[in-house]
């Protein structure tokens, strides 16, 4: 009986909202994880151990630990990885920003404008090709019987 009241409460398995719920969960347990990593550090750091690897720190963010990573920095004053570090994080943050961005676009809308936009172009492009083209006359033959073959003329 127990089951059938948490069933009422959870999506079925394929359901949108399941996907929805899968994504938070992995994303809270990646800022989490991330936001621990950068305590870790910045407390070892303190201590006058080795700080940890910056390619960890940086691996973290890239799994989605990155507005976590963000937030440390200024909550945990990490500052000291340098600019490197810094234009790492800052540049993951930015590429995830712009992907999802660009997820969320109505893909057919953009796919039929951007179609229409190059027809639209090729049109143009043959229509003064047409336009500003003169007639070309192409040379009269040459060699035997070349005073009696008449030019061609090409285009219009």
């Amino acid at each position: 009986m127990m089951t059938q009241d948490l069933d009422q409460y959870l999506p079925a398995v394929g359901d949108e909202r399941m996907f929805v719920l899968g994504l938070v969960a992995y994303l809270l347990l990646a800022n989490g994880l991330t936001l621990l990593a950068f305590w870790l550090d910045s407390r070892r750091t303190a201590q006058g151990l080795a700080p940890m690897p910056s390619r960890t720190l940086l691996i973290l963010a890239v799994m989605g630990g990155w507005p976590a990573g963000l937030f440390a920095r200024v909550v945990f004053r990490h500052g000291g990885r340098g600019r490197a570090f810094a234009l790492g994080l800052n540049g993951i943050a930015a590429v995830q920003v712009l992907g999802l961005a660009a997820l969320s676009l109505p893909v057919d809308r953009i796919t039929e404008q951007v179609m229409a936009l190059k027809s639209q172009a090729l049109a143009a492009a043959v229509g003064e090709e047409e336009q500003n083209e003169p007639d070309r006359v192409l040379p009269r033959r040459f060699g035997p019987g070349s005073d009696a073959a008449p030019s061609v003329k090409i285009g219009g």
